[in-house]
């Protein structure tokens, strides 16, 4: 081995011995809570912080710039036109990380990166332990529990995101909904099953009724 080879070996060594180091420490504060009563209160908060009942967190990616690997091809190329890996996470309405997932190839969408993760794989399982359905609050319809994301992802009755992004009218309910989650993220097209659209419209017709906010009419 070379000297060289030698140098990148042991700066990949002492970076992987920090990347442990930080898991280790941290382990015990990023994680997906473990029964309903934990995941009842994250909705309180989002309802009491951010006006979003049944929301239970926020999912978002970030992608982090780096050289192109060598030999990687464009595996690592995205849509920015830079090379780059994921950063994916869940936060709560405190902005504490309820759940990550660093590392996957900068060339596979947000969306992409959260249907491979646990998570997902958990939501599809029902092994999330989510509070059961309920209504909102002077309604009748059980609504789920859901997480909240923008277009990268898929619409799904416990994943809501915005309408699709036409020209809805001034206080309509599809604007309305669609600013009150702009609040806490992104605003871009929709697409999903009937029953979680079904969902959203229920949920999209509590802001302009039961939890309509005096000021939501100035801005939507």
């Amino acid at each position: 081995m070379d000297m060289k080879s030698q140098e990148i070996s042991g700066h990949f060594k002492n970076f992987t011995q920090v990347c442990a180091a930080i898991i280790n420490a941290l382990k015990d504060n990023v994680k997906i809570p473990g029964n309903s009563r934990d995941w009842k209160n994250i909705s309180d908060d989002f309802n009491n912080l951010w006006n979003f009942p049944h929301c239970v967190g926020a999912i978002d990616g970030k992608h982090v710039l780096l050289q192109a690997p060598f030999n990687s091809g464009t595996e690592y190329f995205n849509y920015k036109s830079t090379y780059s890996i994921v950063l994916f996470a869940m936060v709560d309405a405190n902005y504490n990380i309820l759940f990550a997932d660093a590392g996957c190839q900068g060339r596979i969408s947000d969306g992409g990166v959260f249907k491979n993760s646990k998570l997902h794989d958990m939501i599809e399982n029902n092994t999330l332990q989510l509070p059961t359905p309920v209504p909102l609050q002077g309604r009748n319809k059980q609504l789920p529990y859901f997480i909240l994301g923008d277009s990268a992802f898929a619409l799904s009755e416990n994943v809501m995101k915005p309408y699709p992004e036409h020209a809805h009218a001034k206080g309509s309910k599809e604007r309305i909904f669609n600013y009150r989650l702009v609040e806490l993220g992104g605003l871009r097209t929709s697409s999903g099953s009937s029953a979680a659209k079904e969902f959203r419209n229920e949920l999209a017709g509590y802001f302009t009724a039961e939890g309509r906010l005096s000021w939501q009419d100035e801005y939507a």
